[in-house]
C-alpha cells in the first residue's frame, strides 16, 4: 500500500488530518537500550519526574538479548502506577491515541522478516497532510519519518503499541474487555489506588459493565469501602442476573459485615446460578461452607 493510500484511508477513519504532542522529555538512549529511553519518556509524560534509562535499565534491559521485551515494560509501567495497556494492532488505533493526547510506545522493526532491527520509538505525532509521523527515537529531539516507511517497520514488528496513562485515565480506543482487563492487570501488581481510578473511569465509560461493576465493587471492599463494595457488586448482579459470580462475593462480604443469613443466602443462590450456566462448582461451595452454609454434595 502506498503512502497516498494509507493517509486516505486514515482520512476515512475520521482522524484529524495533523495531530502533535509536545513538548515530551526525549533522552539520548546507549547502544541497544533504545527500551529504557523510550520508557522513560512516557513515564515523564504520564506524570513520573524522576524517570530515567538509566534508572529503568536494571528491569527492562535483558543484556542476553541486547534488548528489551514489551512484557517487562509494561510491568514496569505498572509498577509505576500507571496503567499498561496495549493498544489494537491497527494504524487508526494508534493515531487516535496521539489525536487524544496519549503518546504511544511503538516496537518497529527497520530491518527484514528474515533478519529483523528492532527499535523502540515513542510516537507523538502525525500529519496525514505532509505523510509523516514525529517519533522520539532514542534522542533529545524528535524527528520526521515517512508514514509509509513506519507503517511498514510497525506492520514487520507485529503492530505493537503500548500506552502509560496517568492514574483514571483511559485509552481513547479499545474495547471493553481489553480496557477492563488492562486495569485488573494494574490491580494485580499491588496498584490499588491507580487501579480503583481506573475502575471508577471505566464505570463512567461503560456504566452497564456487570463485569466492571463486579471489579470495581471487590477492589472498594478489599480496600475498606465496604458499602460502596457492597453497592457496586449489587448493580453487578442486576446487570447480570444469570451469573454467579457477583452474588459469590456478595455472599463473602456480607460474612465479613457479620450479616449470616444474607451471607448464607447470597451463597445459595450463587451455586444456583453457577449450576445453571455449568460451571465449576467448589469455589461457590467452597464460599457457602465459609460463610456458615451447608449443601448436598451430587453424586
Amino acid at each position: 500500500m502506498g503512502c497516498a493510500a494509507v493517509s486516505t484511508e486514515l482520512s476515512d477513519e475520521g482522524l484529524t488530518q495533523t495531530a502533535n504532542i509536545s513538548p515530551l522529555y526525549g533522552f539520548n538512549q546507549r547502544e541497544n537500550q533504545c527500551g529504557p529511553a523510550s520508557l522513560a519518556t512516557i513515564l515523564r509524560w504520564s506524570g513520573v519526574p524522576d524517570a530515567t534509562p538509566e534508572a529503568l535499565l536494571p528491569t527492562v534491559y535483558t543484556p542476553a538479548k541486547e534488548g528489551s521485551f514489551l512484557h517487562d515494560i509494561a510491568g514496569e509501567i505498572r509498577a509505576h502506577g500507571r496503567l499498561a495497556h496495549k493498544i489494537e494492532p491497527k494504524l487508526a488505533a494508534l493515531f487516535r491515541e496521539v489525536e487524544s493526547g496519549h503518546p504511544v510506545l511503538v516496537l518497529e522493526n527497520r530491518g527484514l522478516s528474515f533478519s529483523p532491527l528492532y527499535h523502540y520509538s515513542v510516537l507523538a505525532g502525525y500529519d496525514l497532510t505532509e505523510e509523516t509521523v514525529t517519533l522520539y527515537q532514542g534522542e533529545e529531539t524528535p524527528a520526521k519519518e515517512d508514514l509509509d516507511t513506519f507503517s511498514r517497520t510497525w506492520a514487520r514488528s507485529g503492530s505493537q503499541g503500548l500506552l502509560a496513562l496517568p492514574p483514571g485515565e483511559l485509552p481513547a480506543d479499545g474495547g471493553e474487555g481489553d480496557i477492563l482487563t488492562s486495569i485488573i492487570e494494574l490491580e494485580g501488581a499491588g496498584q490499588t489506588g491507580a487501579a480503583l481510578a481506573g475502575y471508577k473511569a471505566f464505570i463512567r465509560r461503560f456504566p452497564k459493565s456487570w463485569r466492571g461493576h463486579f471489579s470495581l465493587g471487590g477492589a472498594l471492599y478489599l480496600s475498606g469501602e465496604s458499602a460502596d463494595g457492597v453497592k457496586h457488586l449489587k448493580a453487578a448482579a442486576h446487570l447480570a442476573p444469570d451469573r454467579p459470580e457477583p452474588l459469590n462475593n456478595l455472599a463473602l462480604a456480607a460474612h465479613g459485615d457479620g450479616r449470616l443469613e444474607d451471607a448464607v443466602r447470597y451463597a445459595d443462590e450463587a451455586i444456583s446460578k453457577a449450576r445453571a450456566q455449568g460451571l465449576d462448582l467448589k469455589p461457590y461451595q467452597d464460599t457457602l461452607k465459609e460463610v456458615g452454609g451447608a449443601f448436598e454434595v451430587e453424586p
